[in-house]
């Protein structure tokens, strides 16, 4: 897969073997004869980071150690005012590890995601649209309060990487995250905002301007009727074995026409349903897969699936977690 020699791999897995990055787990069986290989683990020792997903009115933080194992889950309540986020990030980790312990090793790292057009190379919020911030550099804060590297991803982003992961697009090379959000209004709920994440070819695209899948939440307050949806309904689109209710096809037509524009312009190989929303009802999910494979371009042996997200509410933080961790190995592989 790298293109080098055995050798050259050899001498990098000794120096990562005498650096505890990585550790034996024991030897491969086999009937041939000869040295049987060894097989090797990322050392969970090694530490810890921590993923932090920031939503509108809450900070949901998962706990993972450096092999990939999800420690602990934690949920606290949070305002409009990111300037707090770096001082309630240390005091929630630091009652953490006085409620549990430190887990071993140390912090490697800690990995935001949140809303907003993200600079990912200077760790800056460079516009965020529901924090009303520019340029600001929320990366580097949270570094210098909780003392170790700190992230910085698009929420999106980062239920994407969660999802390319852990989650329904793991056997994917190309595909979408759609994020549907809603709000409530009176005594039903309104869609507020689209947006999505592209992962093509095996990575992450961000875009020049690390803008791609940004979408103003609409300005209008007078809502088509597609874009309402009654507590019912709502109950009705979390039921995996729901109904799709009469009342629910203007919403199914206008995610629709929606995604149809964007799988002609993106050609992915499958679309995830993620957000707020928490769409599961798999007669809506088969509904809009439908409507969409009907309304794209015809290509021959073209049809693109549909399906929900795995992670719900906790692809953000995962997504955040995972990258905070990905730059620590890279970094102590690099040094």
């Amino acid at each position: 897969m790298t293109g080098l020699r055995n050798s050259t791999l050899t001498g990098i897995v000794r120096d990562l073997i005498t650096s505890e990055v990585v550790r034996s787990t024991g030897k491969r069986e086999s009937s041939k004869v000869g040295k049987k290989q060894e097989l090797l683990e990322i050392n969970p020792d090694l530490g810890w980071v921590v993923g932090a997903g920031v939503q509108e009115r809450v900070m949901s933080l998962l706990y993972m150690n450096a092999s990939g194992r999800v420690i602990d889950r934690d949920l606290l309540q949070f305002g409009r005012n990111p300037r707090l986020i770096p001082d309630l990030m240390k005091n929630r980790i630091d009652a953490w590890k006085t409620r549990n312990g430190p887990p071993p090793g140390r912090l490697l790292g800690v990995g935001i995601g949140m809303p907003g057009v993200i600079d990912t190379d200077r760790n800056l919020v460079l516009q965020s649209t529901y924090y009303q911030i520019s340029d600001f550099p929320l990366g580097q804060m949270v570094s210098d309060v909780v003392e170790a590297p700190a992230t910085l991803e698009n929420d999106a982003n980062c239920a994407t990487l969660a999802e390319s992961q852990l989650g329904s697009a793991s056997s994917l090379d190309s595909f979408l995250l759609f994020v549907i959000n809603v709000v409530e209004r009176d005594q039903d709920y309104v869609v507020r905002s689209f947006g999505f994440s592209l992962f093509l070819e095996g990575r992450l695209f961000r875009g020049p301007h690390f803008a791609v899948g940004e979408i103003n939440p609409p300005v209008d307050i007078n809502h088509e009727p597609s874009d309402i949806i009654t507590e019912e309904e709502l109950i009705e689109l979390a039921k995996p074995n729901g109904q799709l209710l009469a009342s629910l096809e203007p919403f199914v037509m206008r995610i629709a026409a929606t995604l149809a524009d964007v799988v002609d312009l993106m050609d992915p190989q499958a679309l995830i349903l993620a957000g707020n929303l928490n769409l599961r009802n798999t007669k809506v999910i088969g509904a809009i897969e439908t409507e969409i494979n009907q309304r794209i371009v015809t290509i021959r042996d073209r049809y693109v699936r549909v399906r929900p997200t795995a992670l719900m509410d906790q692809g953000i933080c995962t997504g955040a977690a995972l990258t905070s961790l990905e730059k620590a190995l890279m970094d102590m592989c690099c040094c």
